[in-house]
């Protein structure tokens, strides 16, 4: 994943930042220097294969189903002042990126699928939670269709979290 974003996402945000990186929260510093690395580590082909692998094993996984809908993140609740640069602790499990806990990453890369984020709930810790749902490559129109009955299964206008107070 970070040959993608080494080779893209990671020479994009350098390219926007130039001059001004001391500005950059320390999370962002550390991407550009993961994506760095992984660009020094790897070649842009074996990036590409990888992607590819990942795009054929979605496509198997998908085969006979219209869309798929699964979790956006792994982790209920991050601390909003939290950095997780040294890793997350996602359901009992420790990750060592923080970026594994998002589970869009593989869609992101994925980019001839469709994805589509729906509230879907409330965390036991009160807070939002979303599933994605993704679609075969190019097909929006099922995507969009699966978030609206997703959204009647399970209506969200006028629910909002409750006010967490620390004590």
């Amino acid at each position: 994943m970070f040959t993608h974003f080494g080779y893209l996402l990671g020479p994009a945000m350098e390219d926007e930042t130039e001059g001004t990186t001391e500005l950059l929260a320390a999370y962002t510093r550390r991407f550009m220097e993961d994506a760095r690395r992984a660009a020094r580590e790897s070649r842009f082909l074996d990036g590409i294969r990888a992607e590819a692998g990942i795009q054929a094993q979605l496509a198997e996984a998908m085969a006979g189903f219209d869309a798929l809908i699964c979790p956006a993140s792994a982790v209920a609740a991050l601390d909003a002042d939290g950095m997780y640069l040294d890793g997350i602790d996602a359901n009992g499990e420790r990750l060592e990126h923080y970026w594994q806990g998002h589970m869009t990453a593989p869609f992101n890369i994925t980019n001839r699928c469709p994805v589509l984020a729906v509230p879907s709930g409330m965390a036991d810790c009160g807070i939002p939670t979303g599933v994605q749902i993704v679609g075969h490559p190019f097909d929006d129109a099922t995507v969009f269709a699966v978030g609206a009955a997703v959204e009647v299964l399970l209506p969200w206008a006028g629910r909002r979290p409750g006010i967490l107070t620390t004590a």
